[in-house]
């Protein structure tokens, strides 16, 4: 046996298989739908006058199908716009070159299609589909409604390709198939088997017609008919990236060996897989992916320092790829796998195999940082790195908790991603989308689903609170989409109404729903699965919760007033501020100067007094109390990875830059330990480790050294005045930049004897505000 363990040099380059088409294949966005409105009724848009076409061989009850469709065509060399969707999945290609995959991610009743345009050269041209469903060995957060493929041509092209209209052909591909249906991790599909070559270049041996799975919508609205089938709605979101990335290559394996390669990738991705060979008929080769190295006779779950090889074993989700002898073989997978660490075990049988290359496609939502921020203090871009790289493997076709055990989207994780998010770039394409994702996927008692989409769903009454809380958010840092908002006014009264369903007598909610998660806390989570004290009582009001419920609220009469509706944003103030009188009444500790998590005072928390003093019921006098009781008390539940965005928003509501910094040691922790994105949870030597290495809920330091740090905030909705009120703590300098929807924030200054010296330009008028003076300015300001 043969094993080596490698850094690996990484060479990145444009997907080769796109070179050709780099210049002329780009994405086009068709208007969006804020509504479902006549979809499935009448034509709305030009891909309901297509039809959605499958193989004639029954597919429904088949757990996974690979098939490939296939259309020639004859271009004039005018330009063509075509929309394409599948379900569940397809790779598309224009003569032989891969150009598009898809669909983004939605439900049946929110299926996403996007659109294209090329401008084909004159002469035959062929497009071909790669479509598959991949049953219960496809992550939980892919749904299906059933094997199909839709395809809509414009112009002169419409009768060559549209499905209904064009003769496409189909056969199907079988040379992969799953070794077990079980999600590793918990929600990122199954393990797979290849044979021979990828599904993704095999031919099918034989070729039929294609038969209709859907009827042709009407062109004129019939009795309100509606045909039970995919409802489609153009994806707002950009295509995501395809890196290519190069690993090892021209390595060759004598007959009978057993070789094993464990690959440091250097730096966390979320890829394709490619593997090319040739030759060594009866090889196999084992490709597995971890986050990282386990401590061998370690306490379980321990990883020790990530950088690190020496006394570490494998354990990874693994692959096996299957040689039959070809030359130029090339293997993929039907979805990304994650991590830094690759472990391959090559077995040869009576021929040598040659390994033309071993790379990989990166693929991820196109977010890159906008913005800068730079000081004197030599640990922060370290730690930016981590929580950037965190934010980018989160971010995909829609935004995941993590990416190696999950690949759920969380209202709690969403918000703070979308606070980071609109830190570093103006694109708030994900932010409406995540919110539209939420919204049509609301469950029937009102609230919204605590991951989706999903195949496995979980509830929580918390976490619907977390959702409402982004509409303050998208209205105070985003030009503000008026009508995208009015079409989603009528989903968020009807959770606020839901919600307040469980108010008990007093005015407090009491008795909530599924899983009232609040933070990792050690106690809470070995007792009560990180809920807070009383979280779940049928009978007892938790503090945590009902201070939820007033941010809540107060959002619901902002987003009211946004709209026009007075009157409603009055109701849901006065209802705000009825409750934060109650909750004051209930919980506030006269003799310890705090609030307590219970109603019997048995328990305290950084989260209970952060969330009462950010929701502002309390006087200035508790306020000052309840902050001093963040510093000073010793018994407090501690606030983790999570729940410290709050935590942060208080230390800056006071001004504290010096506390925040001091917090950020957890994270330089993080780069100590060779992690190249932040934990779910602190790890805790012999005790507890963290299980993922990655996950985005603890990237938003970037927010607050920008938002916090450089004081850079929105001082008006919809970003249209800002207010900039430097905390620096004892940093000497800060210069940074933060995109704006108009442009650019930058602060270039400097912090001596309690004085701000420096420059400051903005695209919108605001103020300037440092130790009690305001200076007010229109687009520069000089100090």
């Amino acid at each position: 046996m043969l094993t080596s363990i490698l850094k690996t040099s990484l060479v990145l380059s444009i997907l080769t298989s796109t070179l050709s088409y780099a210049n002329t294949v780009t994405r086009h966005f068709r208007e969006q739908k804020d509504t479902r409105g006549n979809s499935n009724l009448t034509v709305t848009q030009p891909i309901d006058s297509a039809v959605w076409i499958s193989p004639k061989k029954d597919t429904t009850q088949s757990n996974v199908s690979f098939w490939r469709f296939k259309k020639t065509f004859t271009s004039d060399g005018s330009k063509l716009t075509f929309d394409v969707s599948a379900d569940e999945r397809y790779i598309l290609f224009l003569d032989g070159k891969l150009i598009a995959r898809g669909p983004h991610r939605g439900t049946a009743n929110n299926w996403m299609y996007e659109t294209f345009e090329v401008t084909p050269s004159v002469g035959e041209h062929c497009f071909e589909a790669v479509v598959y469903k991949l049953g219960e060995s496809a992550p939980l957060a892919q749904h299906t409604l059933k094997l199909g493929f839709i395809f809509k041509a414009d112009g002169s092209y419409d009768s060559q390709l549209t499905t209904g209209v064009a003769d496409w052909k189909v056969g199907e591909v079988g040379n992969i198939v799953p070794t077990n249906n079980e999600n590793f991790g918990w929600g990122c599909g199954g393990v797979w088997k290849c044979t021979g070559n990828g599904f993704h270049v095999t031919m099918p041996k034989t070729w039929e017609s294609t038969r209709k799975v859907s009827n042709k919508s009407r062109k004129a609205v019939d009795w309100g008919l509606r045909y039970d089938q995919w409802i489609l709605y153009p994806s707002p979101l950009p295509s995501q990236t395809e890196n290519y990335i190069t690993i090892d290559k021209n390595i060759t394996i004598p007959p009978n060996t057993k070789k094993t390669i464990i690959k440091d990738l250097g730096d966390y991705y979320c890829a394709y897989p490619i593997l090319k060979t040739s030759g060594g008929k009866g090889s196999t080769v084992n490709w597995g992916w971890a986050e990282s190295l386990y401590v061998k006779n370690g306490h379980k779950g321990d990883k020790g320092n990530r950088n690190e090889s020496e006394n570490k074993i494998f354990k990874g989700t693994t692959d096996t790829y299957c040689m039959d002898g070809q030359s130029n073989a090339e293997f993929t997978l039907p979805w990304w796998r994650p991590g830094r660490w690759c472990k391959i075990d090559i077995e040869t049988k009576d021929a040598p195999l040659v390994i033309n290359e071993i790379a990989m496609i990166e693929s991820r939502y196109p977010l890159e940082d906008e913005g800068s921020f730079e000081s004197n203090d030599t640990t922060l871009p370290d730690v930016t790195k981590i929580c950037m790289r965190g934010m980018q493997m989160c971010a995909h076709e829609m935004l995941f908790d993590c990416p190696y055990y999950e690949q759920q989207m969380y209202p709690g994780d969403t918000r703070v991603q979308l606070s980071l998010m609109k830190a570093i770039t103006r694109d708030n394409r994900m932010h409406r989308r995540v919110m539209d994702i939420y919204d049509f996927g609301k469950r029937d008692n009102g609230m919204i689903a605590m991951n989706w989409p999903t195949r496995m769903l979980q509830e929580s009454s918390s976490y619907t609170m977390c959702y409402i809380l982004m509409y303050d958010d998208y209205l105070k840092w985003n030009e503000i989409n008026y009508p995208w908002l009015k079409a989603r006014f009528p989903g968020f009264m009807f959770t606020m109404n839901a919600l307040k369903y469980y108010e008990n007598k007093d005015g407090l909610l009491v008795n909530l729903p599924g899983w009232c998660f609040m933070d990792w806390v050690p106690k809470w989570e070995r007792e009560a699965k990180g809920v807070a004290p009383d979280g779940e009582s049928k009978t007892n009001p938790s503090s945590l919760n009902n201070l939820f419920w007033v941010l809540s609220m107060q959002t619901a009469s902002c987003v009211a007033e946004a709209l026009g509706e007075k009157e409603i944003a009055k109701y849901w103030s006065d209802r705000a501020a009825k409750t934060g009188k109650k909750i004051v009444e209930i919980f506030w500790d006269k003799k310890r100067n705090m609030v307590a998590d219970t109603v019997d005072f048995s328990s305290y928390s950084e989260h209970a007094q952060s969330l009462a003093i950010l929701s502002g019921i309390l006087s200035p006098e508790q306020e000052k109390l309840a902050f001093n009781a963040l510093l000073t008390e010793k018994d407090l539940h501690r606030a983790t990875v999570y729940f410290s965005y709050y935590l942060f928003e208080t230390y800056f509501k006071f001004g504290r830059g010096d506390l925040f910094l001091k917090r950020l040691d957890l994270w330089r922790d993080y780069v100590k330990m060779g992690l190249k994105t932040p934990l779910e949870s602190p790890d805790v030597p012999g005790k507890h480790y963290a299980r993922s290495d990655c996950h985005a809920w603890g990237s938003h330091p970037i927010y607050f050294m920008r938002a916090g740090l450089a004081g850079i905030r929105p001082d008006a909705l919809g970003f249209s005045r800002v207010k900039i009120e430097p905390h620096p703590g004892d940093l000497k300098f800060i210069k940074t930049t933060l995109p704006h929807p108009k442009g650019e924030i930058s602060v270039d200054l400097k912090f001596e004897n309690g004085k701000a010296t420096g420059k400051i330009s903005s695209p919108v008028p605001g103020r300037f505000i440092f130790n009690g003076k305001e200076i007010p300015f229109e687009k520069e300001l000089s100090l």
